[in-house]
This record gives structure tokens, sequence and C-alpha cells, in this order.
């Protein structure tokens, strides 16, 4: 199902990977309970046919659903995240394979059940996967993870009750599979309008109306993120800062007008180069734009550098009052492994300090910081 139709702002599916995973766990700590109760009602009602072995069944039931609230957690702990890479839900969906399967587990125990036991254990199995879908519908691949691994045995372990029985088992369990399959679409659709409304009013917040890049004030919350990150995991953090050679001159020669397009093209060259998720471009200020690399060493960004210089100097826009008699930048980079007391600023300076020294050096090249950290 299409998520954005023709006239929506388009959002870098990364960022919606994001958004999907914070709805996935908004109530992770009420999820636990309930199902942690529920489940220990099963158990009580299972306690007469299996003695303890429900006890081991019931402990990895809470070890499960342990492990989806554990991710619930972690990923908490990486609000400020604003981007995922679509990949990065795999262990997302094993979770919820993981407590899923503890309630198929319940459910494939009906064979074993009296006929007073199994109406019981497999409403509380059909509740748990009804209850899941404000909060699952978010990712329905995540749901049907879910819907699968607690339904899916339930189904086959039917296959060892009287005829009779295991027909009000398929039934509830293909009407309930149909209901929930139809009513994720409905949820997710209505979800997937707020979200997009919500991001679209961010946007409106932290994004240059020029160059449709991030601006400034987004740059300094996704520094500041991104530096936590990099301090907690011990990998390089790179910065570019970009500057648009004799751009005064340039807006003295040939307008405003013309002086705005020049920067819309350039901000358009950071926009298609800088695309790996977790890359950040933004306009820093007037003529400058700064790119932030998250775990990417110094040769990397260097070479990413080069590469946006190039393709400045490849759009081939005139500018007679330069040496070059095209528009260029010159760019200075800085690599930190953050550590210690060292602050976000730091970065920044190093960078800064490059940039001028590749005005100094005659512009339109790449200087590196030689502080390292």
């Amino acid at each position: 199902m299409a998520l954005l139709s023709a006239g929506q702002p388009q959002f870098d599916p990364h960022e919606l990977t994001a958004e999907r995973v914070r709805h996935l766990y908004r109530r992770r700590h009420a999820g636990w309970w309930i199902n942690a109760v529920s489940g220990a009602f099963v158990a009580l009602v299972c306690w007469s046919t299996f003695g303890r072995w429900v006890l081991l069944w019931y402990a990895l039931f809470l070890l499960a659903h342990g492990v989806q609230w554990l991710m619930g957690r972690l990923r908490s702990q990486d609000e400020e995240r604003v981007v995922m890479p679509i990949d990065s839900v795999r262990p997302h969906r094993l979770a919820a394979l993981m407590a899923g399967g503890a309630w198929g587990v319940a459910g494939a125990m009906l064979p074993w059940l009296s006929a007073n036991q199994i109406p019981i254990v497999l409403v509380l199995v059909v509740v748990a996967t009804v209850v899941s879908l404000p909060r699952m519908a978010a990712m329905p691949d995540i749901f049907l993870c879910f819907v699968a691994a607690a339904l899916l045995p339930t189904a086959l372990g039917a296959f060892w009750l009287p005829f009779e029985q295991a027909q009000m088992v398929w039934l509830v369990v293909g009407l309930v599979s149909a209901v929930l399959w139809l009513s994720s679409r409905s949820v997710e659709a209505d979800l997937m309008e707020v979200v997009l409304k919500r991001l679209s009013l961010e946007r409106m917040a932290w994004e240059d109306k020029l160059t449709g890049l991030s601006n400034r004030r987004r740059f300094d919350a996704v520094l500041a993120e991104e530096w936590r990150r990099s301090s907690r995991m011990g990998v390089p953090l790179s910065l570019l800062l970009l500057d648009v050679d004799h751009f005064k001159l340039f807006n003295d020669s040939y307008g405003h007008t013309a002086g705005d397009a020049c920067l819309t093209l350039v901000g358009g060259v950071l926009g298609t180069t800088v695309k790996r998720a977790g890359d950040f471009a933004a306009r820093y200020g007037g003529e400058e734009f700064v790119v932030l690399l998250f775990h990417t060493s110094r040769a990397d960004a260097q070479a990413l550098a080069e590469r946006l210089r190039h393709a400045v100097h490849a759009l081939g826009v005139d500018h007679g009052m330069s040496p070059h008699g095209i528009v260029t930048v010159s760019v200075g980079g800085a690599t930190i492994v953050p550590h210690g007391d060292a602050l976000p600023q730091t970065l920044i300076d190093q960078a800064d300090e490059a940039l001028y020294k590749a005005k100094e050096a005659g512009r339109n090249q790449v200087v590196w910081s030689d502080v390292l950290m």
C-alpha cells in the first residue's frame, strides 16, 4: 500500500522506519504486564493438566516477552535518533516471532486440555493477538510475524482435537486472522496519516526553504545526538564544512535571484550525493553547508568531500568574478572519535579551521584537520 500520494511531501524511508519502530514500543511496560498476567492465567488454567511443566512454559513465555520489552528499552535509549536503516528492523521482527511463539505454544497445548479449558486458553491467545494490533500495526510485517507465530501453532494443534472442537478452533482462528489483516491495513493507514502530518510540521520547523536541506537548528540537534551515539559506540564521527567560493562577488555580479539559484543547485548536489542512511546534510548559514557522517573514517569522509567538490565543479555555473570561471566550493573536514570531556563544538571548530586553510590555499580544494582525537 502506498504511504505517500501525489502532492504529499516525500520522506526518507529510513526516517519513516524510525517513526514506525518508535510507535511499536510506545506502551511496552503496559504491554509486558498485560501479557505477563494473561500468561499467568493460562498457566493457572493448565496447571491441573500439565502440573509443574506449565511453569517451564511460563518462564520461557516471560523470557520471550522480556526480550521484546528489552528491544523497546534499547530503542528508547536512542529516542532522538531520526533515521534507522530499513534492514535494522530484523531484531525487532525476531523479538515479535518469539513473543508470538510463546502464545503459539499455549495454543498448541489445546489437544491435551479438557473441554472446559480449551475455550479459555483459545480466547486468551486470540485476545493477545487482538490487543497487540494498535501498537504493532505501525509495522505490518512485524505484526504478521507475531500473529502467525501465535495462531498458526494453535490451528495446527487443533488437528489432534475431536473434529467438532477442531472446527471451532479453525473457525475462530480464521475469522480472527481475516479481521486482524483487514483491521491492520486500516489502522496502519490512519496511523501513517498522523505520522506524516506530524513529520510535515516538524519539517517546516527544521527545513531550509531555499535548498530543501535541513537548517542550522536541525543540524545542532542531530550533531548532539550523533555525538552521543558515536561516544557510546566508540566510532568516528566526521564533519565537512563547505563554502561557495567568492559567493559575495557572485551575488554582486549576477543578483540575488541568481545567488539563490546557485545555492539551490549546490544544495541539490548535497542532497543527491549524501544519501547513506545516517548521513546528514544541512545549510549551515549563508553560503556555507555542512555534512555530518556517522561511523565514517577520515579516508572515507575525504573521498566524499572530493566527490562533492567535483560534483559542484561539474555543474559548470558561470562565475566571471572567480579565477576558476565557474562556481566552486572549498571544503574543510575533521574526524573525531568522541571521548572524555570533548564537546561537539570541537568538531565544528576543527572543520572550520581546515576550511579557512582551504580558502587561504587558493580555494576549490579539500583540506582536512591535522588534529587527532
